[in-house]
């Protein structure tokens, strides 16, 4: 994974460019932006774009080309489908995503929010934010968690991958019967 952090000063809200990729590749691509919207209340998931225009797109002002962003310069280079340019407001969100109650699995109950995930707080007061270094924090802390689920994953399913070649292996070198 390649992510490229911006400030953005014209648009609110965090939002993310990803490149237009092809079928399976697509929907990891955008499964990414996807959970981040849902751990995170300042990622807008609506104002994110995978439009393949968007990886030629010639800038307004010093008319260079996308092309040469980090993003799509990365993916063109070595074809690695998870490339990222992560844009975050100078001045806040303008709106806030809904997040699904905290479950303690071990307490079987509901976790309280803290001040930076509790839309309802002094962060937020109830309907928008100003970036704060602890929202950039959280904002951060939800993209590292999602890498590593996403490494974990990797680990987890190559792992099952050789369980099963390895149990494939031997049921087809067993000697045929006469």
């Amino acid at each position: 994974m390649f992510i490229d952090l911006h400030g953005h000063i014209s648009r609110m809200n965090t939002f993310l460019y990803g490149n237009a990729l092809k079928e399976a590749a697509q929907v990891e691509n955008i499964l990414f932006a996807k959970l981040l919207s849902m751990n995170s209340l300042n990622f807008n998931y609506d104002d994110s774009s995978f439009a393949e225009e968007n990886m030629a797109a010639v800038d307004w002002g010093d008319e260079l080309s996308r092309e040469g962003s980090s993003r799509v310069a990365i993916y063109k280079a070595t074809s690695l489908a998870n490339c990222y340019t992560i844009e975050a407001s100078f001045h806040g969100s303008k709106r806030l995503n809904n997040l699904a109650p905290k479950y303690n699995k071990i307490k079987k109950c509901i976790e309280p929010e803290d001040t930076l995930t509790n839309r309802y707080s002094k962060f937020y007061e109830g309907k928008s934010a100003i970036y704060t270094p602890e929202i950039y924090e959280d904002m951060g802390r939800v993209i590292l968690v999602l890498y590593f689920y996403r490494l974990f994953a990797i680990v987890f399913l190559t792992s099952l991958m050789k369980i099963q070649f390895r149990e494939f292996t031997i049921v087809n070198i067993r000697p045929l019967k006469e």
